[in-house]
């Protein structure tokens, strides 16, 4: 994101510039955790508009602003925002890394657009010294030491709160967030602060590499992370082209028989509903998918349908009601008029535990830099949790 025609570089400093008290006042007023890690002030002086947005035209009085470098906020003497990051700082057209002391520039932060002139601007610096966090525990287990506080019922309300709130920081991670694209880095927040845990789909040996790859791009169109498949007779396979890299962002959990992925899911206590036209199943419309308190979609084989042993296991059988002369729908679109249902029964919605949002960050990242590779090999990073 460029600034419109910048060049603030014979811009002179504010009239009436803060004082070494009013600069004191309002370090007091951060948590005491952020203190020692202070890397500068600054004072918004202007607003800049851009093509989406706005960023705000600030004065460094003291110390300096680093690209990427947390900040919060401060309004009328109370602190208004905090976790605000740095995506770009420029004086003219060329981004910088760093500005200094006595230098006006652009600052332009992806997940906040509320500046106002007058606001106070204290900046976190950019690489902290800290301890790698131990791998959190899996989901279902007590809340992680570093999450403490947090209630993982509530969603992540605007992207650049996960890296160092709900991902514990490390040395390999700073170095991937640093080099990645900064509104990439703002999509990884938003969209996995929405993703929803507690609806999944189970598909059962299907044959065509187009079916399961669309499958996938739908459940991570409507949020879903989580995708079982039976691999019992036939391996699954996503077609490249039709996934739209969407099988990037979707897990999927291979099962070689039927069993294990019933057991799996009873386990993490999921109701099974059958998509078939069995003679005892109901319109899908009928089915009180609200008071489930976790639900698993099963759909079978493109040719033979599911099979009459996972029938049998299944807890409710449903069908989409159809005005046609053909019987059913292609899967993927069965898949996607039942997302559609869940999502309007309000079934969809951001509940992932913590534990599994900093897991899926690391992975994201990776998998979303064309560098990272590079930068791991380069730098000799310890990757093991990706």
């Amino acid at each position: 994101m460029n600034y419109p025609k910048l060049n603030l570089v014979d811009e002179a400093p504010p009239v009436s510039p803060l004082t070494p008290e009013q600069i004191d006042s309002f370090k007091a007023l951060l948590p005491d955790d952020s203190k020692p890690s202070l890397g500068g002030v600054a004072l918004v002086v202007g607003l800049i508009p851009l093509r989406m947005g706005v960023a705000a035209k600030v004065y460094v009085h003291e110390g300096s602003l680093q690209m990427h470098a947390w900040l919060s906020i401060i309004r009328n003497g109370e602190l208004r925002e905090e976790k605000v990051r740095i995506y770009s700082l420029q004086v003219t057209q060329r981004r910088e890394t760093e500005i200094k002391q006595g230098i006006m520039c652009g600052l332009c932060s992806y997940d906040y657009q509320g500046w106002a002139e007058g606001d106070i601007v204290l900046a976190q610096q950019a690489e902290l010294d800290f301890e790698p966090q131990v791998q959190p525990p899996s989901a279902g287990k007590a809340m992680p030491q570093w999450a403490a506080g947090l209630d993982p019922s509530t969603p992540v309300k605007r992207a650049g709160e996960l890296y160092g709130r709900v991902v514990p920081r490390t040395p390999a991670m700073d170095m991937l967030t640093m080099s990645a694209k900064p509104e990439k880095l703002a999509r990884i927040d938003r969209v996995l602060s929405q993703r929803c845990g507690s609806v999944t789909l189970l598909l059962e040996n299907l044959v065509n590499p187009r079916n399961g790859a669309a499958c996938m791009r739908t459940c991570d169109g409507y949020g879903i992370q989580n995708i079982h498949v039976v691999e019992s007779y036939e391996p699954f396979k996503a077609d490249d082209k039709v996934a739209k890299t969407g099988d990037r962002y979707v897990t999927v959990h291979r099962h070689a028989h039927f069993y294990d992925a019933v057991d799996r899911l009873r386990l993490e206590g999921f109701t099974l509903v059958a998509a078939c036209l069995d003679d005892d199943a109901i319109p899908m419309e009928e089915v009180d998918f609200k008071s489930l308190d976790r639900v698993c979609i099963v759909f079978g084989n493109e040719e033979r349908g599911l099979s009459d042993a996972l029938r049998e296991q299944a807890d409710i059988k449903a069908y989409i009601p159809q005005l046609g002369m053909v019987q059913s729908f292609n899967i993927s679109v069965s898949c996607a008029i039942f997302l559609q249902h869940l999502r309007a029964e309000g079934k969809i919605k951001p509940d992932l535990h913590h534990d599994q949002i900093a897991a899926l960050y690391k992975q994201w990242v990776v998998r979303s830099n064309k560098r990272s590779v590079t930068l791991i090999k380069k730098h000799d990073l310890d990757c093991k949790d990706f």
